[in-house]
């Protein structure tokens, strides 16, 4: 449709009617948007963070807390356990520390997600698929943080594990 014929059906309606501007809905649909996609975007750079640092963090505290534990690695060794043997113990322990977090965490999620609920647009706070997808990565970020300390703490020679005590 041309903007000159939109304009000109306009006037002869009314001719004292002040045609300003003229853009179609498309754009004023976009305009409207515009600070609710500002909003959106910053709570998904938000989101990334918080993530990124909840990963970090998971990271740092299983690792710092099996690097306290190597007194207690090398002495097993010492006993006769095969590093198999603390690999699975830590692997279990961390598991059962992050299933704990991982279900606090949905829980409080979907409790806090309704206050949430009005600046989301098309996402429901209870989206499965997010909170699954979450779960997974915070989750495979504890085992990892478990899983690769402990590694380097089951190479240990329990001579110098036992000694550093």
């Amino acid at each position: 449709l041309d903007a000159k014929a939109v304009i000109a059906a306009f006037q002869s309606v009314d001719p004292e009617a002040p045609i300003t501007e003229l853009y179609s809905m498309e754009r004023g649909l976009a305009d409207s948007l515009g600070s609710f996609r500002t909003s959106l975007t910053i709570y998904g750079i938000f989101a990334t963070v918080a993530i990124l640092l909840s990963v970090l963090g998971i990271y740092g505290v299983m690792s710092y807390n099996i690097s306290q534990r190597r007194g207690e690695i090398g002495l097993r060794l010492a006993l006769g356990a095969n590093r198999n043997n603390i690999l699975s113990l830590v692997l279990r322990q961390g598991g059962r520390l992050t299933l704990i977090g991982i279900t606090l965490g949905v829980a409080g999620g979907i409790i806090l997600g309704r206050y949430l609920e009005t600046r989301l647009y098309e996402i429901s706070p209870y989206d499965p698929i997010t909170l699954v997808g979450i779960s997974a990565i915070l989750g495979t970020a504890a085992m990892l943080a478990c899983y690769f300390p402990a590694r380097r703490a089951s190479k240990l020679d329990p001579m110098v594990a036992l000694r550093a005590e």
